[in-house]
């Protein structure tokens, strides 16, 4: 048997059992070491100051690991219960532990306790705020699920604010999730991975680009550090993109001009960041949408589709710098960016027969494609590689295949506005033809003008077999811009668009006859403007409006007439009756 009393000899006849001895305290002595009464008032102040101050405060409380609040309120109870217990039972002459049978001691205890409870909430709410970690990964991602799906503006600006600090921690997780098997991927890794699906928030991201394009700054840096991760951005990218487009007032619209707007238009960090990274932008367009899909079909301002087509530029060039915009090099991005400003053109049908056309949001949206394609086509003429072909392509090809696509709709487009006059020819030449053409004479404008010579004279052929209204709109509008008479090849004005003129006044001059004898609906289509048909001379007349002159200058094509059979040949092609 095991000799238990020796087993406990020495626990039994420890002297510190003797601070444990009950005592009646010494007479109680009046003491100003934290009393109820002081602890109660700076329980008070600290709960006022609490609730009225600034919600950024209590945000950064709910961050933490612990919840502090929860916390906090159990120890200030505890705390305002040991003080009240202390007060009684000391007043009472009650027996305690020797160990405890100062009261001054004890209370000392309790303020000090709640000195460090109040120094951590000091600590935590304004010298070190919570960031995003594997300690608080949970809780990090639950309480902003709450506040974006809230969609509290006045606490969606300071959570906005708040998390530039976390940033490049939420993407740094996030990125670890590709690459490492499921059963091996951290939780703050799978948080952080959902955190980036949960910023896309469309809510979110306008209050970003309005009140704190800070952040979206910093997530896209950091999104760019990490070219291989497969990052859920796609969503956050587009809505931050279009905001930043549809938002007149944010600051991507301060860096249209170094000239107006100082440093941050020389600098343009917006543009940098948002639109000006070819890869990334790529990578957002192949998993669903990039940053530069905007739905240009809407009721945009023209300002507005200005700064649509800027960003595209940013895009562009990235592209072409990286690619040189060779054959292979497809862009999802690019490709649905010239799609959309062609559909954008399209909405210049509402023009036709208005004199006030320059007031209207069609004429500034057509505008603002016309400068892009022709800043489009100086980047290319600068960065891009010559084509292995000028022969234009039914399917994308190459960059200059793209744009020539693109001139072709707008051009198309324009076409759809036949009166009056002057509307006419200031829409087709003054904003399209002469603003894309007009002002270059470089290796890309050649090439993309013999593209978009060839695709409308293949459109304006079409109509041997097929008369329809597109071609006559194409050749409608090579007889307005291009004029009637021949352009000299080696000395005249705009000499590049020589083949295509001659190409659609000859066919005009030998088919139009036909044309209005089978079509006349199709032939009505191919005169606007100030071109018209002269019946009883079987001309074209083009009138060119005459401010100086007396008599307005005119210009002709003669259209050649079909031949008339004679009745001796109507016999023959007669088909033989059987006998």
């Amino acid at each position: 048997m095991p000799d238990w009393k020796g087993i406990f000899s020495g626990f039994t006849s420890w002297e510190g059992w003797a601070h444990f001895k009950l005592e009646y305290p010494a007479a109680v002595t009046p003491s100003n070491i934290f009393g109820l009464a002081e602890y109660l008032a700076a329980l008070a102040m600290f709960l006022v100051i609490l609730t009225t101050s600034d919600y950024r405060y209590r945000y950064r409380l709910s961050l933490t690991r612990i919840n502090l609040q929860r916390v906090g309120f159990w120890a200030t109870a505890l705390i305002g219960a040991s003080l009240l217990v202390v007060d009684i039972w000391f007043a009472n002459g009650l027996p305690v532990p020797k160990l405890l049978s100062n009261q001054a001691d004890l209370k000392a205890a309790l303020g000090a306790a709640f000195m460090a409870l109040l120094l951590r909430v000091f600590h935590v709410a304004l010298i070190s705020p919570p960031v995003f970690s594997s300690w608080n990964a949970e809780r990090f991602f639950s309480v902003h699920y709450s506040l974006i799906h809230e969609g509290n503006a006045e606490k969606l600006i300071i959570v906005a604010e708040e998390l530039r600090r976390s940033a490049g921690r939420i993407v740094n997780s996030a990125s670890k999730i590709g690459n490492t098997p499921d059963k091996k991927v951290s939780v703050d890794s799978k948080f952080a991975y959902h955190f980036l699906l949960l910023i896309g928030d469309r809510r979110f991201c306008r209050l970003v680009v309005d009140k704190v394009p800070s952040l979206s700054l910093a997530l896209f840096d950091e999104f760019q550090k990490h070219p291989r991760a497969d990052l859920p951005v796609f969503q956050f990218a587009r809505n931050i993109g279009q905001q930043f487009i549809l938002n007149l007032s944010s600051s991507y619209y301060q860096e249209d001009s170094g000239y107006y707007s100082g440093l941050l238009g020389y600098d343009q960090p917006v543009t940098r960041a948002v639109f000006g990274n070819y890869r990334f932008i790529e990578r957002c367009a192949e998993r669903g949408a990039s940053p530069l899909e905007v739905d240009l079909q809407g009721e945009l301002s023209g300002e507005q589709t200005e700064g649509a087509c800027r960003a595209g530029l940013a895009y562009l060039k990235g592209y072409l710098e990286t690619t040189k915009g060779r054959r292979h090099s497809h862009s999802y991005a690019l490709h649905r960016l010239l799609a959309a400003l062609g559909h954008t053109a399209g909405g210049v049908h509402v023009l036709d027969g208005k004199t006030d056309y320059y007031e209207h949001p069609s004429y500034h949206r057509l505008k603002a494609v016309t400068n892009f394609v022709r800043k489009a086509i100086s980047l290319i003429d600068e960065h891009a590689d010559p084509p292995e072909s000028i022969k234009p392509h039914e399917h994308w090809h190459d960059v200059y295949d793209g744009i020539a696509d693109l001139v072709f709709e707008v051009v198309m487009a324009a076409s759809s506005v036949k009166s009056p006059d002057w509307t006419a020819w200031a829409i087709q030449h003054n904003t399209v033809w002469g603003q894309i053409f007009g002002f270059s004479d470089g290796r890309a404008s050649r090439i993309i003008g013999k593209k978009v010579s060839r695709l409308l004279y293949n459109e304006i052929r079409e109509m041997d077999e097929w008369p329809n209204f597109k071609g006559a709109r194409a050749l409608g509008f090579c007889l307005l811009v291009l004029g009637l008479s021949p352009i000299e090849r080696r000395r005249g004005y705009r000499k590049e668009d020589s083949p295509l003129q001659a190409l659609a006044a000859r066919w005009a001059s030998k088919n139009y006859a036909r044309l209005l004898n089978d079509h006349p609906e199709v032939a009505a289509a191919c005169l606007m403007g100030s071109v018209t048909y002269d019946n009883v001379g079987q001309r074209f007349v083009k009138t060119f409006a005459g401010h100086t002159h007396k008599e307005p200058q005119k210009e002709y094509l003669k259209v050649a007439q079909p031949r008339r059979k004679s009745p001796k040949a109507a016999r023959r092609a007669r088909p033989q009756q059987s006998e």
